[in-house]
């Protein structure tokens, strides 16, 4: 019988895939197919007639030993899967009795178990990511009217509840924005005519709770190859904060644009690589008469004169693009061949992934040109300052020849007979020499009042208040008018020189009124108010026509004493309203201009 067995199991066990042997009741090997010894790396003579549990011993109380056990005692058939250490395999069993002879047929499932494991690594590893990723993954079959959500970050993007992860394929085309539906559709339909493998697109859906968000769309597209359906996996990510970003971006950008466009000063942009003008605002296509297109052909060498260029050429070896901003002056040149003196200030930014330089124009032609003329003009004054005080001094002394020839030359003459008739006639010698004192004491009073009137006391210097006090005292002796004098205190804190010049003003007009007006009041009055000393001077005398009348010496000597500090000068009168002269000066010009302190 035994014979019979092998027999069989060599005709029907020889072409099948299983592994096949057979033990009798001792445990010894009665027959070992040749899958047996693919599966268990043993051969026929290895095993034939040797005891199973001598071959592997350490099956020995495994569940293979038991569960054969089992079969052999019982009769009944087994069948399990189990994993062999030694071996490092899995294999599928089934035993069961066969005329007193146990028969294995088993199965090698390592490669399955490893493919299962994998795949079940596979399926953890996808149930990681699709739980982990803010994005949404789909799948949609041609075939089929629905589209497979994977996970359940559908909900969390849009907040839709759907039922086992299928929405109906008209769900999609329904949630994308009305104002965009055509176009998505259009390119979508494109990219699978045009046998696209990927595609992007970036559009709004609506949520759940009817608002609106920006998704980018990415998928990729198959065929199958017998059937040619079309089949596409893709993701959905919400853009929403990109979008916004880049609409801010865009925003900044535009701002920024219209500020470089519409500033003031001339401003350009220029590449560091080949130092051609990259950009121009319309500030210095105005200044320098070029149009734009113009300008974008040409460098910043190309506006600046030949003898320039050496300089320029120095700037920009030694400039360095991590500092900041660099102000030089120089000079360029416009269309026209106009040169101007231009402030230039720079800084290094990067402009459409290019190196390059900004530069703001600062145009101070016009600006020199208005300190050159005040330049000379303040020149001007000067000279007008010492002419008027040459003149001054020139009609002091005429003034001073008369007063003598006139009055004391004239006392002293009368004084010499006096005393000559004296000498001679000894009767009225006593009388004589009394007359000779009476003409000296008046000749010095009249010496002493020209030299009052030629010569700020020196005591007075310090408080001008008291010495313009004193001159109108003189004016109101003489009884030719009212005059009325007010002032702040602060006057007397001006500087030294000032306080000179303000003394001379008002004597002068002081005099050109008791000269020309006629009038019977006087107001003066002197206060430093706001940084600045005033002066007004008013009677109400007859007055004159100031655009007619041709100015005399004396008013133009007060108007260049107030130039000469940059100060103000007008002049209000017409034929019998009386005239007012004020006179402002900045306190701050004449402080610095006469290097002298003051707390006024």
């Amino acid at each position: 019988m035994e014979v019979n067995i092998v027999q069989y199991a060599d005709s029907m066990l020889s072409n099948i895939r299983e592994g096949f042997f057979a033990v009798d009741k001792s445990w010894n090997v009665c027959y070992w197919s040749s899958q047996a010894q693919t599966f268990l790396y043993k051969s026929k003579d290895e095993t034939l007639g040797k005891n199973l549990w001598q071959l592997f011993p350490e099956a020995v109380n495994s569940r293979f030993y038991k569960m054969y056990n089992r079969a052999m005692h019982t009769g009944e058939q087994v069948h399990f899967k189990e994993y062999y250490p030694p071996l490092k395999k899995s294999f599928h069993v089934s035993a069961y009795v066969m005329d007193n002879l146990l028969a294995v047929i088993f199965q090698d499932v390592t490669p399955i178990e490893r493919q299962a494991l994998e795949l079940q690594k596979l399926k953890q590893q996808y149930n990681i990511v699709t739980h982990a990723t803010t994005q949404c993954i789909w799948d949609w079959e041609q075939h089929t009217e629905r589209i497979y959500w994977h996970g359940d970050t559908l909900k969390a993007l849009l907040g839709y509840d759907i039922v086992n992860n299928y929405t109906p394929l008209r769900f999609w085309m329904e949630i994308i924005h009305p104002d965009e539906k055509e176009k998505v559709i259009e390119e979508f339909l494109n990219a699978v005519e045009n046998g696209a493998q990927s595609y992007n697109q970036e559009f709004r859906v609506k949520k759940g709770d009817g608002s609106y968000i920006y998704v980018q769309n990415h998928f990729l597209l198959m065929r199958e190859k017998q059937s040619n359906r079309l089949r596409m996996i893709g993701s959905l990510a919400d853009v929403s904060p990109k979008k916004e970003l880049e609409a801010k971006l865009l925003q900044a950008q535009k701002a920024s644009r219209e500020l470089f466009d519409e500033a003031p000063l001339p401003q350009w942009i220029y590449s560091r690589d080949n130092l051609r003008f990259l950009d121009v605002n319309a500030a210095a296509l105005r200044m320098y008469g070029y149009t734009k297109e113009e300008f974008l052909q040409m460098t910043p060498f190309d506006i600046r004169p030949a003898e320039e260029h050496p300089n320029f050429q120095h700037f920009l070896e030694g400039v360095n693009d991590m500092e900041g901003p660099v102000t030089i002056r120089t000079t360029h040149l416009t269309k026209s061949g106009e040169r101007k003196i231009v402030e230039s200030t720079s800084v290094s930014f990067p402009y459409l992934n290019k190196s390059a330089r900004m530069v703001t124009i600062n145009d101070l032609t016009e600006k020199l040109k208005l300190q050159q003329a005040l330049s000379e003009e303040k020149e001007r004054n000067v000279k007008e300052v010492i002419e008027a005080s040459i003149k001054s001094q020139e009609e002091e002394k005429e003034y001073i020849g008369k007063e003598l020839h006139d009055n004391v030359n004239q006392i002293l003459a009368s004084t010499k007979m006096f005393l000559e008739v004296a000498e001679q006639e000894i009767g009225m010698r006593e009388e004589m020499i009394q007359r000779s004192k009476q003409n000296i004491a008046l000749a010095i009073e009249e010496i002493r009042q020209l030299s009052r009137s030629l010569v700020l006391p020196g005591d007075e210097l310090s408080h001008i208040a008291t010495a313009l006090e004193n001159l109108v005292g003189i004016y109101k002796l003489a009884g030719k008018f009212q005059i009325h004098f007010k002032y702040s205190k602060a006057i007397n804190n001006l500087p030294i020189t000032l306080k000179v010049t303000l003394y001379r003003i008002v004597q002068e007009q002081l005099n050109n009124i008791v000269k020309h007006a006629g009038a019977s009041e006087v107001n003066l009055a002197l206060e430093v108010r706001q940084k600045r000393v005033k002066v007004t001077l008013s009677d109400n005398g007859k007055g004159f026509d100031y655009d007619v009348k041709k100015v005399g010496i004396g008013l133009r000597n007060i108007k260049t004493r107030v130039l000469y500090y940059n100060g103000t000068f007008n002049i209000h009168t017409k034929p019998g309203a009386g005239c007012t002269m004020e006179i402002s000066i900045p306190l701050k010009t004449a402080e610095q201009d006469k290097g002298i302190d003051s707390t006024a």
